[in-house]
């Protein structure tokens, strides 16, 4: 891996745990379940 890449391959890595972390235990059903009627679900923001 490119030396200058490093860092930020580590910041992704450690966002995508987070993310993961902050996502345990929500069920699919509720991942899915658009909060404000028409916003994203949990799923949509996921995704982008």
């Amino acid at each position: 891996m490119n030396p200058a890449v490093a860092p930020l391959a580590a910041i992704l890595d450690l966002n995508t745990d987070l993310l993961l972390n902050c996502l345990d235990g929500v069920s699919e059903e509720e991942a899915r379940h658009r909060l404000a009627g028409q916003g994203n679900s949990l799923v949509s923001l996921i995704a982008h």
